[in-house]
């Protein structure tokens, strides 16, 4: 199984998903095609296995930036001795910018495994939940990890209804139901509604900013300008979530 998910991510970064092919798995593999069904039942199944190992590379790639991160001293975004903002943040905006520039350069240096996770879906192809719901949220639970942890609450003004004079629309209602399960799911029952919609907005801002320079969506003459870019948007992304 490990070799056939060798190949197939050899084939992923070579070809990108079009040139997923189990017939040239086979030849890889030496085996005869009949024999290949016995661990893959097919294209779609391989996907899976690709996205899977993909989410958890990320995942990792991510926890190890957080084990690794320095500790900040406490100070806010002005450093008196003029040193980076960045450097000088919290702790809990240093992790979160920790965290997006894991995720940036995970994504630089696998370009095909990343555009198969956050790209153009697959045509005909409907990931599993149960193989990749826990893998695929491994990384939006880190970043609500440092929410939670941090006490923060969206600088957007995103919270719940409760204590307002109007009473609740339905679909409000609904929606705070959705995010108490949501949170549970991610092991953080605690977390409010506000910040599960801070989580949100980070992660899906930064897989934004990510997919932007990637896919080249700003144009080529900020290319070289990519990083800079990606810092200054993480760090108003780091405003809004309130830490």
């Amino acid at each position: 199984m490990q070799r056939i998910l060798e190949i197939a991510r050899s084939q992923l970064e070579a070809q990108g998903v079009a040139g997923l092919s189990l017939r040239e798995v086979t030849r890889e593999l030496g085996m005869v095609s009949s024999a290949l069904y016995r661990y893959v039942s097919g294209r779609d199944e391989l996907l899976t296995l690709l996205l899977v190992d993909a989410f958890d590379d990320l995942a990792d790639t991510v926890d190890t930036a957080l084990g690794h991160a320095a500790p900040a001293p406490q100070r806010g975004d002005e450093a008196a001795d003029g040193t980076d903002p960045a450097t000088a943040a919290p702790p809990a905006r240093r992790r979160l910018l920790d965290l997006a520039q894991a995720m940036r350069s995970w994504a630089l240096a696998h370009r095909a495994q990343w555009t198969l996770l956050y790209g153009t879906p697959v045509a005909e192809y409907h990931a599993p939940a149960e193989a990749t719901i826990t893998p695929g949220t491994r990384v939006i639970g880190r970043i609500l990890e440092i929410v939670v942890a941090a006490g923060a609450v969206a600088a957007t003004g995103a919270t719940s209804e409760a204590g307002t004079s109007a009473p609740a629309s339905r679909h409000a209602t609904e929606l705070t139901e959705l995010l108490g399960q949501t949170a549970a799911e991610l092991g953080h029952p605690e977390a409010t509604s506000a910040q599960l919609i801070a989580t949100a907005t980070f992660f899906s801002g930064t897989v934004g900013a990510v997919n932007a320079e990637l896919f080249t969506q700003w144009g080529p003459q900020f290319e070289p300008h990519g990083a800079e870019l990606f810092t200054q948007q993480t760090r108003l992304l780091t405003q809004a979530v309130g830490v």
